[in-house]
């Protein structure tokens, strides 16, 4: 099974030219197609999860927005950094068949370790091109 690290704002629902109320339908499409090329789980890494912190109610938002994605779980919530965060839930949960889906890399860069980032544009968000090098590597990755 493969994990995707999501951050919402910005990867799903971009910042310009988008409602407040719906993501990216080209986004979702992109990220729906990461899914189903690659049989990618969810782990919530967005600021979402400090208001929605409950797995269900994360899972219910996705499904309302057109995401088809089991949402697992989300990071530990430490408003340190992001990287930390990530790094202590793949510690955790010893994988390594992942994927970082977030438009900020600041926190992420501070742990070479932290491989297979992607990371769109924030007011574009996740395009075909980066779906593309997402199902590559996921697809590629060793098991």
């Amino acid at each position: 099974m493969n994990i995707l690290f999501t951050d919402i704002d910005g990867v799903l629902f971009p910042f310009y030219g988008h409602s407040k109320r719906t993501w990216g339908k080209k986004c979702v499409e992109q990220y729906n197609r990461i899914v189903e090329e690659t049989n990618a789980k969810c782990v919530v890494t967005s600021t979402w999860r400090v208001r929605w912190p409950n797995i269900n109610d994360l899972q219910n938002i996705f499904i309302q927005q057109g995401v088809y994605v089991d949402v697992i779980d989300f990071t530990p919530i430490w408003g340190i950094d992001r990287g930390l965060e990530i790094k202590h839930w793949l510690d955790e949960n010893q994988w390594t068949n992942y994927a970082i889906l977030d438009d900020k890399m600041q926190g992420i860069s501070n742990y070479p370790e932290l491989k297979n980032f992607i990371q769109p544009i924030s007011y574009i968000g996740l395009t075909k091109e980066l779906a593309d090098q997402t199902i590559k590597y996921l697809n590629s990755a060793p098991w």
